[in-house]
């Protein structure tokens, strides 16, 4: 570009020829012509291909698709180039909130939205937390997503007794992923599902059977998902520590009055 600028700075600077006779100038005056068409050639040509491009980038901010949850803005991860590394922003505790929604099974009913800040010293992973209404009450759904680069956690069964429930599980889903599965039974947690993503992410997903503290107690719920669900929202490749930063502004947007859970 800046070729193109002292090239066009020059041809428009230049000075009318010397006196070399008629037809030595009209020969200058016919070069200088050919060589101005050709310079405004490569200018249409340059902007046609820069309007291609921004018609390209800009017609990309992420497609809108049915939501999962009641209320839920949805977006796309985006397109890039090919070849290009798709473009990503840290995730927000807005777009883990969308990002689980959109991963749960069609027709779940949700509500209770909430999110916890990462700006804060005790508190630096993205979490979210939801409800899902069952026919037999709510539950509590709780996101988190941390660093899991080298986490590999061993299940120990030694001290395990047959049939009890708070037997860790260890596989791989169908992506080759780390999947461990728990039962730690505190109400809150009833249920624990870890997946290690293979971009790094480690995604822990909790359900719950008692719902969010009030202020004077947890009250009583009921499981919202079963263990495969939870396994496969927790495997989501959507969950990610980094996402689209169209979904990410959607999301945030959406989920701008986002409140803090406990």
């Amino acid at each position: 570009m800046n070729e193109f600028r002292s090239t066009l700075s020059e041809e428009l600077s230049d000075s009318d020829p010397p006196p070399l006779g008629d037809l030595v100038g009209a020969a200058i005056r016919h070069g200088r012509r050919a060589r101005r068409i050709r310079t405004v050639g490569a200018v249409a040509g340059s902007a046609v291909a820069l309007t291609a491009v921004a018609a390209l980038v800009g017609g990309l901010p992420g497609t809108t698709a049915t939501p999962t949850g009641p209320g839920a803005a949805t977006a796309s991860k985006g397109s890039a180039p090919a070849g290009a590394p798709p473009a990503t922003v840290p995730a927000t505790p807005a777009a883990l909130l969308q990002a689980a929604l959109n991963a749960l099974p069609q027709g779940t009913k949700t509500e209770h939205y909430a999110g916890n800040p990462v700006d804060t010293a005790d508190n630096q992973n993205p979490s979210a937390e939801f409800y899902v209404r069952t026919e037999k009450g709510l539950g509590m759904v709780r996101v988190l997503l941390f660093d899991g680069t080298g986490d590999r956690r061993g299940c120990d069964t030694s001290t395990d007794r047959p049939g009890d429930q708070r037997t860790d599980q260890c596989f791989t889903n169908a992506r080759g992923e780390d999947v461990y599965l728990s039962h730690p039974g505190n109400g809150v947690q009833d249920t624990s599902v870890v997946v290690l993503h293979s971009d790094g992410t480690g995604v822990q997903v909790s359900l719950g059977s008692r719902l969010e503290w009030n202020g004077a107690t947890n009250p009583q719920g009921v499981t919202p998902l079963t263990d495969d669900q939870a396994v496969a929202l927790a495997g989501d490749p959507a969950l990610s520590l980094t996402m689209a930063p169209d979904f990410v502004t959607a999301a945030n947007t959406h989920f701008a009055a986002l409140p803090a859970f406990h």
